[in-house]
């Protein structure tokens, strides 16, 4: 997210309702990422920095932990990891103002899932589809999918990736991705004699609720997340 024209301002210039957070708690199964973004009141608005007199608190479990600083150009987020991921656990994040209040946002980690189609080395061709599988759940999710292609310039030689984002797709367990709907894809610049390793990544995702004082339009999500086994585009069929 690239938000106020990379421009920052304190934590403790800036009131609780002005303040919109983005909160995130993602599972790749094994250990659980949670991330913090912040900015004056809507999600491109001027990031917020915190303040050496406020703080941002994850806890997962019995386990708890201070989020850390990441400021690429001005672009601020603050993130922690645990080393530990289960279904069903609740996340929470507390922003410890220096007025004395505390806003608490808390996220549900979903169930995880396993990626059963497309299968390693698999191949299709640039004008196929490629049927996506996964486990479902009964639980209030949704699905986000990013195909990734690498393929091959023709002039070159170097690698070209290309992604095609399908998002909220509904998690019933199977899409269908028309290839031939992809416009890199199709570009008479890449090599057609040399195939696309390719993967897709899944994000399940379960809505969380953000503390009401925060900024209207704030957000805390749950997410899981897996890739699939490395399959093949073909560009000469």
């Amino acid at each position: 997210m690239l938000g106020g024209c990379f421009s920052t301002t304190d934590s403790d210039n800036i009131a609780s309702k002005g303040v919109w957070s983005r909160m995130t708690a993602q599972s790749d199964g094994k250990n659980t990422e949670i991330t913090v973004e912040l900015n004056v009141e809507n999600d491109v608005g001027t990031n917020i920095q915190l303040a050496n007199n406020e703080s941002l608190i994850a806890q997962l479990g019995q386990q708890q932990k201070e989020l850390n600083e990441s400021n690429v150009l001005a672009n601020v987020s603050y993130s922690t990891n645990f080393a530990t991921s289960q279904d069903g656990s609740v996340a929470t994040v507390t922003f410890n103002r220096d007025d004395g209040s505390v806003l608490t946002s808390t996220a549900t980690i979903p169930d995880s899932f396993t990626i059963n189609q497309p299968l390693e080395n698999q191949s299709a061709g640039k004008n196929d589809r490629v049927n996506v599988d996964w486990t479902t759940t009964s639980g209030e999710t949704n699905i986000d999918i990013r195909l990734t292609a690498t393929c091959t310039f023709k002039s070159s030689g170097l690698p070209r990736t290309i992604t095609q984002d399908f998002n909220s797709v509904g998690d019933t367990g199977a899409y269908s991705i028309n290839l031939s709907n992809i416009s890199g894809l199709q570009s008479a610049d890449l090599d057609q004699t040399k195939d696309c390793s390719s993967t897709v990544t899944l994000w399940r995702k379960m809505k969380g609720k953000a503390d009401s004082k925060l900024a209207a339009g704030s957000l805390a999500t749950g997410i899981q997340k897996r890739q699939s086994k490395t399959f093949l585009i073909k560009l000469d069929r």
